[in-house]
């Protein structure tokens, strides 16, 4: 049996259970640090101004934000409507209608919208309805594009809902816009509805200032690409015109390592 400590006395001296102990240490080491280190200081609450990147689509845009506004990023929404809307809402950058609620905030897409989900041509039409609420209403909503709008640029639909390899039957969203055939002329970077805007779209943007200027890109770019274009802009310009020179029967294949900005930046062949 066991013999439990006395106190002088004969009163049974208290013990205290490990994790009671152990709470009481972390609130007294809370309190040191407290102590020793002071108040926590406030953030600063003057406006810090971010200039966006002047490039297509949004040359020349400025706004004024505070610091304390957050800037939304997203990326692969992969044709899934219901699903972007609500992260969309979570980032608090729409309301229950899917209308753009968040004012003078910024929000980047980091491209890959299309292929795989089954409502591809729908969400890519929402984003570019939100990018105009948003600028209407002072914010801006940044969209990029990545490897997917590019392989639909140039024909390479392999992703696309409902493509059926090996000559089989579509089906699907695939289907629903009428076939291979009409799927490629819409996204054709020249003449097609949709292929036309997109090629607009920019593949890396800059945004805000100091310790909180950042790249945004859907991969990523490499060294030699950025010593080479020096600027965002350049860089952008050169992605376009390789699209244009490259669609259609010309197309360059989206693994080309030049390309690879889609996947890994990496600048645009030729240029």
């Amino acid at each position: 049996h066991s013999h439990r400590a006395m106190a002088p006395g004969g009163r049974r001296r208290q013990q205290w259970p490990p994790f009671t102990l152990l709470l009481l240490g972390l609130v007294l080491l809370v309190l040191c640090y407290r102590l020793i280190s002071g108040p926590v200081p406030s953030a600063p609450s003057s406006p810090m101004r971010q200039t966006a990147f002047e490039g297509p689509p949004l040359d020349g845009l400025e706004t004024e934000m505070s610091a304390a506004l957050p800037l939304c990023a997203i990326a692969d929404l992969h044709g899934d409507l219901v699903h972007t809307l609500e992260a969309l809402r979570l980032c608090g950058l729409v309301d229950e209608h899917g209308h753009w609620s968040a004012g003078s905030r910024r929000a980047v897409q980091l491209g890959d919208v299309l292929d795989r989900g089954n409502a591809s041509i729908a969400t890519l039409e929402k984003l570019w309805e939100l990018r105009d609420e948003a600028a209407a209403a002072g914010g801006e909503f940044t969209l990029l594009i990545g490897n997917h709008e590019l392989m639909n640029m140039q024909g390479r639909l392999f992703y696309v809902h409902g493509y059926a390899r090996r000559g089989g039957q579509h089906s699907g969203e695939l289907a629903r816009i009428g076939g291979e055939v009409v799927w490629r002329q819409r996204l054709d970077p020249h003449t097609g509805d949709i292929g036309r805007r997109l090629v607009d779209q920019p593949a890396v943007v800059v945004r805000g200032e100091g310790e909180c200027r950042t790249m945004f890109v859907h991969a990523g770019v490499r060294f030699r690409d950025a010593e080479k274009y020096k600027t965002v802009e350049a860089l952008n310009r050169a992605l376009r015109e390789q699209i244009l020179q490259g669609s259609g029967s010309r197309a360059v294949a989206y693994k080309c390592p030049r390309l690879g900005h889609l996947r890994v930046l990496s600048g645009a062949e030729g240029s």
